[in-house]
Order: C-alpha cells, then sequence, then structure tokens
C-alpha cells in the first residue's frame, strides 16, 4: 500500500505536495521500502524520476504474477493540486495512462471533481466509468457518533447536532469534530451555533 496526500489542510500547501517531482520520488520510495528493487536509489532528474516510476510498476506488475502481491497506490486531494498548489509541473500529468497500469496494480484517485487541468483525458474517462467511479455518501446519524466518540469528543457534545450542523459529509465533520477538540467550553458554543456549518459546498469549511 502506497499512500500520497496531495493537500493537507493546515500544512504543507505551495511548499510541493503538488509537484511531480516530490510525487514521484515519494511514491518511488515507499515502493522500494514494500520491496520492489527499482532502478537506482537515488534519481538526480525528473526524467530519471519518471523511468524509475515506470520501472517500479512494471516490477509490481511483475511481482503479482509471480506472487499474486497486488500493489495499491492511493493518491488523495487531486482537486487540491491546481486550485492552492499551483504546481510548476503538476503531478497530475505523471499518472500513468490506464493502459501503462500492469495487472496488479490499482490506482485510487480521491478527488472532488475529474475535470482538472493536467488530468489525461484517458485518466479521466477511466476514473468516471460507473465500475470505477465510487461516489461518497452522507455518513449516517450513528456514524457520525462513532466518529466522534472514536475521535474522543466530550460525550456532553451532542452528537444528534454535529450530524445537523455536517449532514454527514465526511470531512465537515471530521473537520468540526478537529474543531471542538482544540476549542474550551466558551469556544465550543459558536461552533455549535453554526460558526462552521456545512451548507454543500466543502469550499465554505477549508476557508
Amino acid at each position: 500500500l502506497v499512500r500520497y496526500l496531495a493537500f493537507m489542510p493546515g500544512a504543507a500547501q505551495g511548499v510541493g505536495r503538488g509537484e511531480a517531482d516530490d510525487f514521484l520520488e515519494d511514491v518511488a520510495a515507499q515502493m522500494r521500502n514494500g520491496g520492489l528493487l527499482g532502478l537506482r536509489l537515488r534519481d538526480s532528474s525528473q526524467h530519471e524520476k519518471r523511468e524509475q516510476f515506470g520501472a517500479l510498476l512494471k516490477q509490481a506488475g511483475e511481482r503479482y504474477e509471480r506472487d499474486r502481491v497486488r500493489t495499491i497506490i492511493v493518491v488523495d486531494g487531486l482537486d487540491h493540486v491546481p486550485r492552492e498548489e499551483r504546481p510548476t509541473h503538476s503531478l497530475l500529468a505523471e499518472l500513468p495512462l490506464p493502459a501503462a497500469v500492469p495487472t496488479g496494480v490499482t490506482f485510487v484517485l480521491g478527488t472532488q471533481r475529474l475535470d482538472l487541468a493536467h488530468l489525461k483525458p484517458a485518466v479521466q474517462d477511466q476514473a468516471a466509468k460507473s465500475g470505477r467511479h465510487v461516489a461518497m455518501r452522507p455518513l449516517s446519524r450513528d456514524a457520525v457518533a462513532r466518529m466522534a466518540d472514536a475521535l474522543g469528543l466530550d460525550p456532553a457534545v451532542s452528537r444528534q447536532r454535529l450530524n445537523e450542523l455536517c449532514h454527514g459529509h465526511p470531512l465537515a465533520t471530521r473537520y468540526l469534530i478537529q474543531a471542538l477538540l482544540r476549542a474550551d467550553e466558551p469556544a465550543r458554543a459558536p461552533l455549535l451555533e453554526g460558526g462552521m456549518a456545512f451548507d454543500g459546498d466543502i469550499e465554505s469549511v477549508y476557508a
């Protein structure tokens, strides 16, 4: 399992998470840590990093054929790259064409939309297919309560009110719970009165 977060709220915006170089280097390092050899230990240019990435994907496919070990590469926050990062060379351009991904390797892309600059049309088309596209649904009231309990939120905070404010949106719910965890008693009241309510637009929560 390889993870790459293109967006981390409150940290790392504008410092390279959307850059192709950082993406290629980070993912290659994780794949090597997962037992693949690659071509070399260090790459000195973007061309070499791209070559390394291709070789590691090929080796991951060969490992699957030989040992039935799957490689799952999760790249989350793609829609933030053109919006917050504005990279010199976008990581979106480095996502391989579907036909180039070997059997046994799966890319899981997290994004609010697919019509992104630099995202290859073939990748957009593949990701939009009904058999591959998973639309997030609102969490149930019970799931919101379980999230609050798991994160250690004071039981005195109404779980029903959390659900009313966030409408079960997973990110909005997580951010509100985190804000409540950091807030003292006087600061909680404005949050629970709607100071961080989700109105259907997650951008308002990010702001």
